[in-house]
């Protein structure tokens, strides 16, 4: 029996869609697309088409006055899929959440965060996040051609190096002796390594470069010498951020960083834990560090300033209420993460914001402090 095979986080092979247990967050404000062939299968149907709306040539589902999928049971289940079956999903709701990439010969996938079901079992989970590869069976691979799979923006000539430099960056993320910042920052220095590689035609280093940095004895010894090369610039730190969130219109103010330097400290180290998985699923999940078609460093950049509006925004909430309680918690998040994974636009905003900005030492002294 053929097999494809897959590169995972080992949670994903756990996952089960639940709306009783989600409360079906999917299936409530969202602009839900039905792609074309689902709408044909669905042209017949006129308990179906008659919500369904076009809006700019395509279709989506009009959503009741309660801002809920029509098609949504009391139970919070799928009424098209328990009538007719899954094959009638759109691929929307049959991909989410699953992000899938294809490298031709192999794939990797994972789960985004803001489904509920998946933050409660990934983003507060205590253990290091685990990947692994798995063998997909043809019967079940197949079935994925109502799953939306992409081609890995990731070039071509590094397809064959990329685990090894994904298990390299995750290593460095999940470098618990060291900071968030401090993590990042050697990240930054990974990455910067590897873009010079590649501008000079030097993949056989590669294999070299990912054994180096996932050595704990190296990024044990040289951490603090990459910290301590730069100084921290918080001016630079404000511009940037407060320019973020502007162009985003979010109420948040950058200078609270800095009026609320202990807090900030404190508040990281507790709840490290959220924000390395944060930081290790986006990474993954998203492809970094070519997500956007730009250069290395200022995908890093984009992901340094990613994770600093998660930090300001979550510190800002906990600074104004004196006892943050985990619900609380996972709520901000969720916002927070329904505007960078649902809207392309809002990452392609912050991506221009740092447009011009392609050095990797100006985003560690103008993001991260060691």
């Amino acid at each position: 029996m053929q097999t494809y095979s897959y590169f995972q986080p080992e949670y994903v092979k756990n996952f089960k869609c639940d709306g009783q247990a989600c409360r079906a967050h999917c299936c409530k404000r969202w602009r839900i697309e039905i792609d074309d062939k689902t709408f044909q299968k669905y042209s017949r149907r006129t308990e179906i088409v008659e919500h369904i709306e076009k809006i700019d040539g395509k279709n989506f589902v009009r959503l009741d006055e309660n801002l809920r999928c029509p098609f949504l049971t009391a139970e919070n289940l799928c009424s098209i899929q328990k009538n007719l079956g899954e094959e009638f999903l759109s691929e929307t709701c049959a991909t989410y959440p699953r992000r899938t990439w294809s490298f031709k010969n192999f794939y990797e996938r994972a789960l985004t965060l803001t489904c509920p079901v998946v933050m409660a079992n990934v983003l507060f989970a205590d253990e290091p996040m685990r990947f692994e590869r798995v063998e997909v069976p043809e019967i079940i691979h197949s079935n994925f051609d109502r799953i939306t799979i992409s081609f890995s923006p990731v070039p071509v000539e590094l397809w064959q190096y990329i685990i090894k430099i994904q298990s390299a960056a995750i290593y460095i993320l999940q470098k618990r002796e060291l900071s968030i910042d401090g993590r990042l920052i050697v990240l930054g220095f990974f990455l910067d390594r590897l873009d010079e590689m590649i501008d000079n035609y030097s993949l056989e280093e590669i294999d070299k470069l990912t054994e180096i940095y996932a050595s704990a004895d190296f990024v044990e010894k040289y951490a603090p010498i990459f910290a301590q090369s730069f100084k921290f610039d918080a001016q630079e730190f404000i511009k940037i951020m407060s320019g973020v969130f502007e162009t985003l219109q979010i109420n948040a103010d950058a200078e609270d960083y800095l009026k609320f330097s202990d807090f900030r400290k404190n508040f990281v180290a507790e709840y490290s834990t959220v924000f390395e998985n944060f930081l290790v699923n986006e990474f993954f999940m998203n492809q970094y560090p070519w997500k956007f078609q730009t250069s290395i460093p200022h995908n890093f950049g984009v992901f340094a300033a990613i994770y600093k509006m998660l930090e300001i925004t979550m510190m800002s909430t906990a600074i104004s209420k004196s006892n943050l309680t985990k619900n609380e918690l996972a709520a901000q998040i969720r916002l927070f993460l329904n505007n960078i994974d649902h809207d392309n636009s809002y990452v392609n905003k912050i991506s221009e914001q740092l447009s011009g900005k392609n050095n990797t030492a100006v985003f560690i002294q103008s993001l991260l402090q060691g």
